[in-house]
């Protein structure tokens, strides 16, 4: 059962990362890149674009997947 779960916590991961990767690739993501570029440039704060947080979330799915998955009973 806890094998499941990890399977289950990699392949959302997977599908949030593909999400991640079309959000950036989208002329919404391209242009919430180029503002937080140029909101960065202006007042020297560090702002990320949403997709970085989809990448992020997604690489934490996949690493408790991936440690559940290895771990003993």
């Amino acid at each position: 059962m806890k094998k499941l779960f990890a399977l289950i916590l990699i392949v959302a991961g997977v599908i949030v990362a593909s999400m991640a990767y079309r959000r950036s690739e989208s002329v919404v993501g391209v242009a919430d890149s180029a503002g937080a570029k140029v909101a960065n440039t202006w007042d020297g704060s560090l702002r990320q674009p949403d997709h970085v947080w989809y990448y992020v979330a997604s690489g934490a799915l996949i690493l408790i997947g991936g440690v559940l998955f290895t771990r003993r009973s």
